[in-house]
């Protein structure tokens, strides 16, 4: 009897629509765990390297972490891995929410689904019972009202669907797949995936046990990681601060808030953003959430017109950096909107700035946009824009394949103005790629924009005050003195830190955090540095593959997980594998050089590791410097070493 892990797969072949149970794998489960590892194996075994996202072959694996389902907090993260249309890469991309929980208490530790379906369709889940249903009477709507007509259909308003909108529809490489509550399997299109092969939603309700090799002992560790976390005070901290410093590429400022006029209208508006923002949690705000089984409560729940829109860290302001139009209420409507077209968060509103920034150079013209101005600081213009992408209109069709696509297919320079690496689009932190070390955790990985933030990396480097825009000079005092997220930035701060035991990595890393570094990363130990990005990577992926979310490793306060001792013991205690120290970093050894392997047999190399060459030639605010390419690519060799 497997424990922990349920022992049995679901394969969905959707051309012949067919559902069959088989039996899981026990050398794959001690060899990858579950998730992120389980799912890139098996696409690894079974889709040729000639495959292409949107064909028959290309398979949809999801993948519930090994110890989701258990009373561990914060355990309840899917991943979901699939060769990607933006990149015709492989990726993975893990969605937290309510929906792995009940896909383990449902008896299945993974979702294969392959082919394609003539007609729309969604797969219903319900323990033992299992079935293809018609999703026609789906088609076009908006997943809010997906999830809602799904459980009307099954009565039953416990289920937990994952489901796609018009935006996966109509494949859309920006389409997420939207898995509830402040939960989505987002960047690099897997919504446009489903779309492709009519794969309207998932709906699971499960009522089984995940059996533990030892209860007793799992869930007294469960509870020591509790208390930490209610040491640790998490909050919602993420929504009452703007994280846009020094945003690149000229979506928000060409340069710096700072520079600035000091009276124009944008200028006036950022400096009462937190002022706005209090007075919209008072109007709209309706309570704080969290994921399944999680004390960190990172959701808020906002009013929108009648129904409640989830809201992650500081997701929707998006909207505000990249139309240069702060308003908060119509930034939430505009993340609404997106959440019920199925659309990932980042990349989506990328698109409509990059057209708008194409017409302001002159570089697309009205005859391009139907007629339509396109410019910043106006509403109207952006959510015009927003419509057309969703409905492949006009240039929106154009849009809709992403910025690189865009680019290439605009052309008359276009693609001087795109901002991504391996294909993919940079997140809004990639303003802070001019210091090396951080250039090459951004690049080297699978996931969204690249790679995972190192925890410690965030930590050590003094980067410049440039403001959290429109922050209250508590707020620059806090995050100077590292009171948000706990970033201790003077040595003081630093050394009380190693010693309340906050620090997690071995001994030999505190000599990397003790020492002070130049805001411009020039005096940073290349070898050291390499060796901690390698090292917490590792670490990513092994909570991807059990289920834990990343804030478990680096969330406010510190970590409430300390890696590897008690991962150990909580594989132990929950399988029955003694898995020491030594295998389980070879075990996150081994998931990411499969990953390596499996992009390189695609054709991926060398020239793909690199940041937009916009950091190498573009001189940004003092006191940064711009990359120097001769000290990147000592970086890589040693990454690579």
């Amino acid at each position: 009897m497997p424990y922990g892990w349920t022992g049995t797969n679901l394969e969905v072949d959707l051309t012949k629509g067919t559902v069959q149970k088989v039996e899981g794998d026990p050398a794959l489960v001690r060899a990858y765990l579950g998730g992120k590892g389980i799912g890139l194996k098996i696409l690894w075994d079974r889709v040729p390297p000639e495959t292409g996202a949107f064909s028959p072959d290309n398979l949809i694996v999801i993948s519930p972490g090994l110890l989701v389902g258990t009373s561990l907090p914060a355990a309840n993260r899917c991943v979901m891995s699939f060769i990607s249309p933006v990149s015709e890469h492989y990726h993975h991309s893990a969605m937290g929410g309510y929906f792995a929980p009940e896909l383990k208490h449902a008896g299945y530790d993974n979702i294969i689904i392959s082919g394609k379906s003539p007609t729309p369709v969604y797969l219903w889940i319900n323990d033992d019972q299992v079935q293809l249903r018609d999703a026609s009477h789906l088609w076009g709507h908006g997943t809010y009202d997906t999830r809602r007509i799904i459980r009307q259909e099954l009565k039953n308003e416990e289920i937990e669907i994952a489901c796609i909108g018009q935006a996966g529809e109509n494949k859309l490489f920006q389409a997420s797949v939207q898995g509830g509550i402040g939960s989505s399997a987002a960047m690099a299109g897997p919504g446009a995936v489903w779309g492709d092969k009519k794969l309207k939603a998932i709906a699971v309700y499960g009522t089984r046990d995940v059996v533990l090799a030892n209860p007793a002992g799992f869930n007294q560790l469960s509870q020591c990681i509790l208390d930490r976390t209610r040491e640790n005070n998490y909050s919602t901290v993420g929504t009452n601060r703007l994280e846009t410093r020094s945003v690149w590429y000229g979506y928000y400022n060409e340069q710096d808030y700072g520079q600035l006029p000091p009276n124009s209208e944008l200028k006036k508006s950022i400096d009462k953003i937190e002022e706005k923002m209090d007075n919209l949690v008072k109007t709209r705000g309706t309570r704080v959430m969290s994921c399944h089984n999680c004390r960190a409560a990172c959701i808020t729940a906002f009013d929108c017109h009648g129904r409640p829109s989830y809201v992650k860290c500081t997701s929707f302001l998006i909207f505000l950096v990249y139309s240069k139009y702060i308003d908060y209420d119509w930034a939430l409507d505009c993340y609404n909107m997106t959440e019920d077209w199925g659309l990932d968060i980042e990349s989506f509103p990328l698109a409509v700035a990059f057209a708008i920034d194409l017409y302001q150079r002159g570089i697309l013209t009205k005859e391009d946009t139907d007629g339509l101005h396109l410019e910043f600081g106006n509403p109207e213009v952006f959510t015009t824009l927003m419509k057309k992408i969703v409905n492949r209109e006009g240039i929106g069709d154009v849009l809709a394949n992403g910025i690189l696509r865009a680019a290439r297919q605009i052309g008359r320079g276009a693609e001087e103005r795109v901002f991504v690496t391996k294909r993919r689009e940079m997140r809004l932190t990639a303003s802070h790629a001019y210091v090396p070390p951080v250039a090459l955790e951004l690049i080297i990985g699978t996931k969204d924009w690249g790679g995972q933030r190192s925890t410690e990396i965030q930590r050590i480097l003094k980067r410049p005050w440039t403001g959290f825009v429109g922050g209250t000079k508590e707020a620059e005092e806090a995050y100077r003195n590292g009171g948000w997220y706990f970033n201790p930035r003077e040595m003081e701060q630093r050394e009380t830190y190693v010693k309340t035991g906050r620090f997690v990595y071995p001994k030999e890393y505190e000599k990397v955090f003790l020492r002070e570094y130049s805001v411009d990363g020039s005096d940073c130990d290349t070898e050291s540095f390499c060796s901690l990005i390698v090292y917490d990577n590792q670490h990513f992926s092994l909570t991807d593959s059990l289920g834990i979310c990343h804030r478990t490793k680096s969330g406010w306060g510190g970590p409430t997980i300390k890696p590897l001792t008690q991962l150990v013991e909580l594989i132990a205690n929950a399988t029955g594998m003694n898995i020491d120290e030594d295998e389980l970093l070879t075990i996150g050894k081994r998931i990411l050089n499969l990953a390596r392997a499996f992009n390189l047999r695609r054709g991926m190399s060398r020239k793909d590791d690199i940041p937009p060459k916009i950091f190498f030639e573009r001189d940004p605010p003092p006191p940064w410097r711009r990359l120097d390419r001769q000290v990147f690519d000592k970086y890589l060799d040693t990454y690579y070493e």
